[in-house]
């Protein structure tokens, strides 16, 4: 699930085009004589995200697969015209799209018919906007992501970067979710709980054992200009070049057991987003 929201957000251009597609396919349906155009489009649309949906476990499969059969559905009155059209290569006759009702029941079934969509669309836009109980205790801080640990200190001593021990990333994920991995892959979780009025997060090592009790840690924030990949890469000789880019930075000062810690970090970006550009002589090099 991760993963497909990594690469969708990769690229603002592909998002637009596939929620451009739904919404065009959506609109279609509104009328008649498109509905059956618009049945063809939900139907391409709504395979590709059931299938993202069921393949990469997004949990949302079964309301996917709900849209895709009532797609599916919309395509019954059609169906002999669909087949003579794709299979027997014949003319395929209209297709009656008048509502079998009285004269009077016309005017009251299609206001009915707007004030269900309307009505349909409201509350789906009030249920998507509502507060979410899961994600309360999970929001990102102003200190979420990666930060590249470039100096560490312990009890006023600079740990080598040829220390196994010593830090190479600090992460501070949603809610109250810290880890750190040192030069050779070890991962250390924490609590991490960030007041940013006071600039002092409360830190304690997660363990088997049981929470040990949190230290302040003090956090300063700033930014500083660093060498950074070139946001893009066309040309072979560029590979490695570094250019003058600006990044936040993040310095961290408490205690960690029994020894004072002491770390200066940089924001760590991964370079995801590359824009769009219809020639391109080279992948980009990650």
């Amino acid at each position: 699930m991760t993963m497909v929201g990594t690469f969708m957000q990769a690229s603002p251009p592909s998002e637009i085009f596939a929620g451009i597609g739904e919404v065009v396919g959506g609109l279609l349906l509104f009328h008649r004589r498109t509905a059956l155009l618009g049945a063809l489009v939900v139907i391409a649309v709504m395979t590709n995200v059931c299938a993202l949906n069921w393949l990469y476990g997004v949990p949302v499969k079964l309301f996917s697969g709900h849209l895709l059969v009532t797609a599916a559905l919309l395509l019954v009155p059609y169906r002999h015209g669909l087949w003579s059209l794709f299979v027997k290569n014949e003319t395929a006759r209209a297709v009656d799209l008048s509502v079998p009702a009285p004269r009077l029941l016309h005017w009251p079934l299609r206001l009915g018919g707007f004030a269900w969509v309307i009505g349909t669309l409201v509350l789906t836009h009030l249920h998507g906007i509502e507060p979410k109980p899961w994600m309360q205790g999970r929001e990102k801080s102003a200190l979420y992501g990666v930060w590249t640990v470039e100096k560490m200190s312990l009890d006023g001593q600079e740990v080598p970067p040829t220390d196994s021990t010593r830090w190479r990333f600090l992460a501070i994920d949603r809610g109250t979710l810290a880890w750190a991995k040192d030069a050779v892959g070890r991962i250390q979780s924490f609590q991490f709980a960030w007041d940013e009025p006071s600039g002092i997060a409360q830190v304690s090592p997660r363990s088997s054992g049981g929470e040990e009790e949190a230290a302040p840690w003090t956090c300063e924030r700033g930014s500083k200009t660093t060498k950074v990949d070139p946001p893009l890469l066309l040309r072979n000789e560029d590979h490695g070049r570094l250019v003058d880019g600006e990044r936040r930075t993040l310095v961290l000062k408490g205690r960690l057991g029994e020894q004072q810690i002491e770390l200066h970090t940089v924001e760590k970006k991964f370079r995801l987003q590359t824009g769009f550009r219809f020639r391109q002589e080279l992948p980009d090099f990650w």
